[in-house]
Parts: structure tokens; sequence; C-alpha cells
């Protein structure tokens, strides 16, 4: 029996102190620095349009790589606007309170379309595998052909964005492997064991799926595309020029962030994170900080419009009466 995924909750207290103090961080960072953000008196008005539109571009392949990793896990076809749905509601309940957008998404899953939880988690536990190797991986091989002048890891990067990688595909393996071979007994005590076990063997299940890897790696191409188009515009927003390895790079970590939710939205550990790798490749603490906020700010705008259009009921109802 797979656990009730809403059971799966994150102390109040400890999200709470955890944006304190990682607001408070980013806003002394960028106090120390306030003349690194001129260029933000100078934005145009058409700079925020395009992105804001880059970012609600970006919904769109991002959700259907979502898809069809699900469908490879649970082996059932999802229809694209109803998973969209799911996807964008799921997205922003999870920019108010902590992991409820995943729960949200386990339970519509599970009630809609008869997806086992173990199934989405599991399928979940494979897209963070494969979007954040995939891009530490291309990341490293553009910085390594092409490094950034100023950063302060030039010639180290690359292979530590490699290594990464390596350690990002390689701990689920080897811990199934692990687990494959220890006896777990039906006691409770090893429930969570055998709940790690079975959302890794779906996962592993859900590789073998036909057509998974061509239909994930062209739309994580489309992905790319549109984030490096839109993380470019709010570097030159702030007045920062930066390479597409670093932007992709960047985006790797944003990735990695939104998967275990502490803050709503990991707002805060996420932006802090943002800041620090960008001041690796060069980039101003101030203008990386502005960087994140900007992509925090437009990326919460354009997610709030689809998610109030398409499931607003579910918004309201579900923030009203969560699942105990």
């Amino acid at each position: 029996m797979t656990a009730d995924p809403t059971r799966r909750r994150v102390p109040a207290w400890l999200s709470f102190g955890v944006l304190v103090a990682s607001l408070g961080i980013l806003g002394w960072f960028v106090g120390r620095d306030l003349d690194a953000l001129d260029a933000l008196g100078t934005v145009a008005p058409a700079d925020v349009i395009l992105i804001l539109l880059l970012q609600g571009l970006y919904l769109i392949p991002e959700s259907y790589r979502q898809q069809v990793v699900i469908e490879s896990a649970g082996r059932k076809r999802l229809p694209v606007v109803g998973w969209f749905r799911v996807f964008v509601v799921g997205r922003f309940l999870n920019s108010i309170i902590p992991q409820s957008g995943n729960v949200y998404r386990a339970l519509r899953l599970k009630t809609d379309y008869q997806i086992e939880y173990v199934d989405f988690i599991g399928s979940m536990v494979l897209f963070l595998v494969m979007s954040v190797s995939f891009n530490l991986g291309l990341a490293a091989v553009l910085i390594a052909v092409d490094p950034p002048e100023s950063s302060v890891t030039a010639f180290s990067t690359p292979w530590v964005l490699l290594a990464a990688a390596l350690v990002v595909v390689g701990v689920p393996v080897l811990l199934r492997l692990a687990l494959g071979r220890i006896a777990v007994s039906d006691s409770p005590w090893f429930a969570p064991l055998r709940a790690l076990r079975d959302l890794l063997n779906s996962a592993a299940a859900a590789v073998h799926q036909q057509g998974l890897l061509i239909r994930f790696v062209g739309a994580w191409l489309v992905t790319l595309g549109v984030v490096v188009a839109l993380y470019a515009a709010i570097f030159s927003v702030v007045g920062a020029s930066i390479g597409i390895g670093e932007i992709i790079a960047l985006y790797a970590l944003v990735q990695a962030t939104s998967f275990v939710v502490i803050t709503p939205g990991n707002l805060g550990i996420q932006e802090l994170g943002f800041t620090a790798l960008a001041a690796l490749f060069g980039i101003p603490v101030a203008q990386g900080a502005a960087t994140a906020a900007i992509i925090r700010a437009s990326g919460w705008i354009a997610l709030a419009i689809p998610a109030f259009i398409l499931g607003g009921q579910d918004v309201v109802s579900y923030l009203r009466t969560p699942p105990e």
C-alpha cells in the first residue's frame, strides 16, 4: 500500500523561518550594491511584455515534458488540456503553500485518471533526474567550449557541472540497486524503504517505455529555447551579460530546487541559490538577486492567469479546505 501524499507536510515554523532568513540575506546582498541596479530605471514596457510572454510560453513545453513522463510511469494517456490544467493549478498552489501543489496533482491524477500515487511520485523523480542531468551535462559542454570570461571558477566549472550530472543520475540508480538487494520486511518500521523502493521501480519502468526519450528530448529542447530567451532578456534588463551555458546551468539549479518545496514555491531558497551561482559566473550579486526576483515575479504572474482561468474553483476550494 502506498502512503497518502497528503500527509507529507513541511512544518509551518520551519517554512516561515527559512523564508525570513533567505529573504533577509538577499536584501542584505542587494543593499550592499544598489548602484548595480541602475539599469532597472530604463526598463521599457516592451521588455516587461516580452518577459511575461516568454514566461507564459514556457509553461507549455514544461507541462508537456511532465505529461510524457507521467504517461510512461502510469501507462495511461492524459488529455493535453486536462493535464495542463492540473499542472498550472498544482504549480500555483505550490507557490502559496509548500507541497500543496504536488498533493493536488497526485490526488487529481488518482481521481480523474487512476494513476497511482507511487507512479506519480516516481514519474516526478524521473522527470527531475532527466531534466537536471540533461541541463547540467549540456551546460558543462557549452561552458567548456566557451568559458565565461569573468567567472571565478572558469576552469573547474565544466567538471563540477558534469560531476553533478553524474551524481543526479547515479544516486537513484545505486539506491534502487541497493534496495533491490535488501530484504525489506512487512514491518511498519520498513514502510519508508518499501515506498522508496516502489517509486524508484516505477521510475525505472517508465524509462523503458517506448517513445519516452524522443518525446522528452524534443520538448526539452523547446523548453531550453524559451528559457535561454527569457533569462537573456531578464539579465539584459538588469544590465548584465551571460552566456548560454551559464543560463542553462542556472536553469538546472531552478529545476532542482522546484521539487523539494520548503517555503511557498521555495521563495528565498531558489533566489539565494540562483544569486550564488550567478556570482560564480561573474554576475554582481545585486544583479543576480534582481534577476532572480524578476524571474520569480514575472513567472508568478504568468502562472496565476492560466491557473485561475482553467482551475480557479479548484484553487479556491483547495486553499479553503486542504485535505487532512
